[in-house]
């Protein structure tokens, strides 16, 4: 089960919010509840408006998201994740993981 992987994993809804997380992902985030999070505030600062950017790009393209950056600790990743639909004209979200370089 996705709740259960090593690999840090998040979810967020068709508009980027975000709606699920895994516990390799509080663990990593340091949060231990995710209702009100915002998953950009674990990327670093001068990092974000770059991620955000490229991540609008694929929700409106509906496309796989890919981006090297740093998180806040200054640790480099990668997020990676796809698109899901929820129906022939509905995206749902994405499903987010994140590799630790």
């Amino acid at each position: 089960s996705l709740h259960y992987s090593k690999t840090p994993l998040f979810e967020t809804d068709a508009k980027g919010r975000l709606i699920w997380s895994n516990a390799a992902f509080r663990r990593l985030s340091g949060q231990s509840d995710i209702k009100g999070y915002d998953w950009i505030t674990y990327i670093h600062e001068d990092e974000r408006e770059r991620v955000i950017k490229e991540f609008s790009s694929c929700l409106k393209m509906c496309r796989k998201f890919y981006v090297e950056t740093k998180t806040m600790k200054g640790k480099d990743v990668i997020l990676s994740g796809y698109a899901y639909k929820l129906g022939e004209d509905q995206n749902g979200g994405y499903l987010i993981n994140i590799i630790q370089l």
